[in-house]
């Protein structure tokens, strides 16, 4: 066996995207199938169930506020025998109000250089309103994943992924 062989063993690999509608009654089994993923390409259980918690809330999000058949989401593993490294996209349609709505607390989100302090800030504020990103909220404060969005027309992509150089145990 040589060095090459042993390098491709320790890396392993995948990368699933599920399109479907908007529906609330697909949240639960596509959460269970990424959830199921996470712990079998995770060998960290709190790495596993920190994929878990931003799948659930990026996907509770894709069936509350997107719009049409046109949603989706991604879940991307990394991982060689030191590293592993995690990425989740979701895409959508949107309203131009939801949109816009978004926008604002996006940036109101980035305004907050402490990601516990906003987390507790979208709290205060988000009693009766509807979109207040509270998920988006918690996936900052919980977990040290980035967060990064972007938007084109009416479509929205929210991207969670492991920083660059964090290694996430196995």
């Amino acid at each position: 066996m040589t060095a090459g062989d042993r390098e491709s063993e320790a890396t392993a690999s995948a990368s699933v995207c599920a399109d479907f509608a908007a529906h609330p009654e697909l949240v639960s089994s596509t959460h269970l199938f990424f959830s199921d993923l996470s712990q079998r390409m995770l060998c960290d259980a709190e790495a596993a169930e920190s994929v878990s918690m931003v799948v659930a809330e990026l996907l509770e999000n894709l069936s509350k506020y997107g719009r049409g058949p046109a949603s989706s989401i991604e879940v991307a593993f990394d991982c060689t025998s030191d590293q592993r490294r995690v990425r989740i996209r979701t895409a959508n349609v949107a309203t131009p109000e939801r949109l816009e709505g978004l926008r604002k607390l996006l940036d109101e989100m980035r305004a907050w250089p402490d990601p516990i302090e906003c987390y507790d800030h979208v709290i205060r504020t988000s009693v009766g309103r509807e979109g207040s990103g509270l998920g988006l909220a918690r996936i900052r404060a919980e977990t040290s994943m980035q967060l990064s969005f972007s938007f084109s027309g009416s479509e929205i992509t929210i991207q969670a992924e492991s920083q660059p150089g964090e290694r996430i145990p196995c």
